[in-house]
């Protein structure tokens, strides 16, 4: 299963995970993750007049998640396009603690 940009975007990104574990899924494929240190938040994103809710889901949730059916093939730094620059993240009106230097990208086996 491909995951494009969009966990973030989900009400509950935890449940809908924890749902995909139940599944017998040998691949799984997340792009342009948005991973924190800190503890998991939320926020809204404000483009072209919409507001969406978008979360920071912090990475050691995240990998724990899998941890136990899944195997983390690779786990590498996303190389989308921003603002015309290759993973340019404007993160400058977040506090420092909350901010990414980058997005992620997972490959994920099943055990």
């Amino acid at each position: 299963i491909f995951f494009g940009s969009s966990i973030q975007y989900l009400e509950n990104p935890f449940k809908t995970l924890s749902e995909l574990l139940k599944k017998k899924i040998t691949y799984l494929l997340f792009i342009d993750l948005y991973l924190t240190n800190s503890n998991t938040f939320y926020t809204k994103q404000s483009h072209y007049n919409f507001e969406a809710t978008h979360s920071f889901i912090n990475i050691q949730k995240f990998e724990t998640i899998f941890a136990k059916k899944y195997s983390i093939l690779n786990k590498n730094y996303s190389h989308t396009i921003r603002l015309n620059k290759v993973g340019f993240l404007d993160m400058s009106n977040f506090k420092k603690k909350f901010r990414i230097k980058s997005s992620l990208n997972y490959l994920i086996k099943r055990k």
